[in-house]
């Protein structure tokens, strides 16, 4: 057994790496092949030299659509009380994969997993060919339990079904003590069938001949085929009722008494059959024995009916976690968090309010979870006034998850098709319910983040913001997302980490982000298309120079060939050293600016609860653009001249690089010529810079309303290049005249405007015409169709990317 802490730990990962590399995307969905793969699992267990051992085990074998793992958690519960040394195993996990394996209600140390692990895989690996591959990922964890179990010499092992039942890699046990089947529903349909009948016939499939077996009220449609079954292997099928309500149980929800209850049955019967418990120590008249009631009250399962309040701010927010994912499962939850919300109600009287959070993989229907839930929780009187839609993935996803099949980084077009149908649902409710006092008010609002941690600093944020209000969230959906929720309470996520960075420290790595990404977002935006700035710059100064003829050239096509020839390929990027020494200044400071002037505007202006207003939108971001691009315009204006004295040098040189640059301008124009053109760039920037962003905010937000399926990636880039198109069009005389003005007086060559603004704009109809006003307009467009886009595109992958790296510290 390894002892070193540092070592155990690299050879965990190792082995959570072997491990994923059992995951295949043929494994789960393939089922033309299941039976084949069934039977290999009669082959793994031989090479494994465990056919003895797993045919000597006592066993509680449970299967059904939800329930089973409670049901198998309250069993294990009971038994232990009876002094019986516990093996349970059940799926999914939530942070770690070794809490599938759990010896005495403990899960196994790492040190173990590792060791039996490596014991299984080698054995297997040896013994692989064409036609015998190694285990999938949930198969070879199956294995790996009946080696831990019989290695352990447990007394009792108890066995929750992964998927079906039929073929699944539990069901290789031949002789179980008794069987268990709980509530059954519509479930992995695309698997298990698409009526009822299909799935219970699945499911019957853990009936072994002779062996009693349990079951909770079904359907009549299932009931019937579960009978049919039973009557088939000569099984005693037996139908068990909830408990009685005044049972206290380690599970919340009501839905737990008749999980409970199938559970009691199940141990009794197991009890019974190993000689422990009296035949008669079990009956109505009785009522529970004190072991049995112990163990119900203290049985406990993550990501089931849990009440987590939050780390950072646990008297505001408050997390209702439920792995909820079927319709009937989805009811039961509804009425469990209405009950919550309402005895809550009852102790506190703080003013609440009720949150979604919630996710569903795309194997469910979420027209058959939604609405259920809506209606379900409308009808107990709790009514959700927002609903945050996030992906399952997150940062706080330990390796090993079988949910790392997705990638990290994947498409929101899922979660968008979920607000809109969620959207639909409160209008369908609004136009149904006229009367004032109807739940169904429409007055709720929907989000989508991109990740988890994003949807809780939202939360944080708002809940910092109204601190009247406690924040009472509902996390339910996928057993996955509250896997990942669980993970911010229990020291696998930022939020309880004893290292846990400070508020102010956030907030400056959080200014320290942006910054970062709007830099780099320019930056790079900048040298992808610094050729077409260059020709831009050349078009735009014609006439300027005592040269000016050399430059006069039919077509862009000529310019660039010109250039080419005369300066040579590298040419192109001619300046664009101190391009980028004033774009990542520049870019930072306008992103930034405009971040916190969005902010401030909504602030003073009173419009922070009017954010789903077009009109208030448009203005708060054509007012905050423009004032970000005056003020990052104003700081980096220097750099700027700089920049495009360098860029309109053709065979003449006079500057010959950035401190050259600004010496000399300082030398033979002072001081103030260093902010020559500054009042006609400001002119220029406030407009251009409003334009852009107020129309990039607009079209991004009506594009992913319209066509939620879209890629992000995608929709930034194509709303930024029409947002640049927009702005330049708008600007572009303006930024003519700005180009004119910096050229004033270099190397005594260009033409000195002694006018202003206007002066200038006239003297430019006047020698070139009207036309004159948007020279080099047709390569300004081919430079800010991508460069605008790739901008903003770069903007928000960086900004989520520095999000999601933050939550981490």
């Amino acid at each position: 057994m390894a002892t070193d802490e540092g070592d155990l730990s690299a050879r965990y990962q190792s082995t959570l790496d072997a491990l994923s590399s059992l995951i295949t995307k043929r494994g789960r969905f393939a089922s033309n092949n299941q039976s084949h793969r069934f039977r290999l699992l009669f082959h793994y267990l031989k090479v494994l030299e465990l056919e003895d051992a797993v045919s000597q085990m006592k066993i509680i074998h449970v299967a059904g659509t939800k329930g089973k793992g409670s049901t198998c958690t309250f069993a294990e519960s009971i038994l232990r009380c009876y002094g019986l040394r516990t093996g349970l195993f059940t799926s999914p996990h939530l942070i770690d994969v070794r809490e599938r394996f759990r010896l005495n209600g403990i899960e196994i140390s790492q040190e173990k997993f590792v060791d039996y692990f490596w014991c299984c895989f080698h054995k297997l690996k040896e013994k692989t060919s064409n036609e015998i591959p190694m285990p999938t990922y949930f198969c070879f964890l199956a294995l790996l339990a009946f080696k831990i179990f019989a290695t352990e010499q447990v007394d009792v092992v108890i066995l929750e079904v992964g998927l079906g039942g039929r073929f699944d890699a539990t069901n290789v046990i031949q002789k179980p003590v008794v069987c268990g089947i709980s509530s059954l529903g519509y479930d992995h349909m695309e698997i298990l069938g698409y009526t009822l009948a299909e799935i219970a016939a699945e499911k019957a499939g853990i009936f072994k001949s002779g062996v009693l077996a349990f079951t909770v009220p079904q359907p009549d449609e299932a009931m019937r085929v579960l009978n049919e079954k039973a009557s088939k292997l000569e099984v005693n099928l037996q139908v068990v009722e909830a408990l009685d309500s005044s049972q206290r149980l380690g599970l919340q929800g009501e839905h737990q008494y008749l999980n409970a209850g199938l559970a009691v049955a199940l141990c009794s019967t197991f009890l019974k059959e190993i000689g422990i418990e009296d035949k008669n120590g079990l009956n109505q008249t009785n009522g529970l024995p004190e072991k049995f009631i112990s163990g119900l009250s203290n049985a406990y399962l993550m990501g089931r009916a849990m009440v987590v309040p939050d780390s950072e701010l646990p008297e505001e927010i408050v997390y209702y976690l439920d792995g909820a994912h079927s319709p009937e499962s989805m009811e039961a939850c509804a009425i469990w968090f209405s009950k919550q919300i309402k005895q809550n109600q009852e102790r506190n009287q703080r003013r609440s309010e009720q949150i979604l959070l919630f996710n569903c993989m795309s194997v469910r229907d979420p027209s058959l979870l939604l609405p259920r839930l809506r209606s379900k929780c409308i009808d107990q009187g709790v009514d959700f006034k927002r609903a945050i839609f996030v992906p399952n993935v997150s940062v706080y996803n330990q390796v090993g998850s079988s949910s790392e099949v997705a990638t990290r980084v994947e498409s929101m077009s899922w979660q968008f098709g979920l607000q809109r149908l969620w959207e639909s649902l409160a209008r369908g409710e609004t136009k149904s319910n006229s009367r004032s006092d109807s739940k169904g008010n429409g007055e709720d609002k929907s989000f989508v983040f991109s990740s988890l941690p994003l949807a809780i600093d939202w939360l944080r944020d708002n809940a910092r913001q109204s601190k009247q209000v406690r924040f009472q969230v509902l996390v339910t959906g996928s057993l996955h997302l509250t896997e990942a929720r669980v993970g911010v309470s229990s020291g696998h996520g930022v939020a309880s980490s004893s290292h846990r960075l400070t508020q102010d420290q956030r907030s400056h790595i959080e200014s320290a982000s942006q910054l970062l990404a709007g830099g780099l977002a320019g930056a790079f935006s900048k040298t992808c298309t610094a050729p077409l700035s260059r020709l831009t710059i050349l078009f735009q100064v014609q006439g300027m120079h005592t040269n000016a003829e050399a430059l006069r050239k039919p077509s862009i096509l000529h310019e660039a060939s010109r250039i080419l020839n005369e300066e040579g390929l590298k040419a192109f990027w001619k300046g664009n050293l101190v391009t980028i020494a004033h774009r990542l200044p520049y870019s930072s400071v306008n992103f930034y600016a405009y971040e916190h002037y969005k902010k401030f505007m909504y602030m003073v202006t009173g419009m922070e609860n009017h954010k789903a207003s077009i009109s208030s939108n448009v203005f708060v971001h054509f007012v905050a653009g423009g004032l970000a691009g005056i003020t990052a315009a104003s700081a980096t204006y220097p750099l700027d001249l700089v920049r495009t004295r360098l860029a309109a040098q053709t065979n003449v040189i006079y500057y010959t690089g950035i401190w050259h640059t600004l010496r000399t301008i300082t030398t033979d124009e002072g001081i103030l010529g260093l902010y020559k053109g500054l009042g006609t760039t400001l002119v220029g920037v406030g407009p251009s810079i409003a334009i852009s962003f107020s129309v990039y905010e607009s079209l991004r937000s009506y594009w992913r309303s319209t066509r939620p399926h879209d890629s992000p990636v995608m929709v930034s880039l194509a709303c930024g290049s029409l947002s640049g198109i927009a702005s330049s069009t708008a600007t572009f005389p303006l930024d003519l005249v700005r180009r004119r003005k910096q050229l004033e007086g270099i190397g005594g060559r260009a033409l000195v405007y002694k006018t202003g603004l206007l002066g200038t704009l006239k003297r430019i109809v006047q020698t070139e015409g009207a036309r004159g006003l948007y020279r080099g307009i047709l390569p300004e467009y081919y430079k800010v169709v991508p460069g605008v886009g790739i901008c903003f595109m770069t903007y928000e992958t960086l900004k989520l990317y520095f999000k999601d790296l933050s939550s981490k510290l």
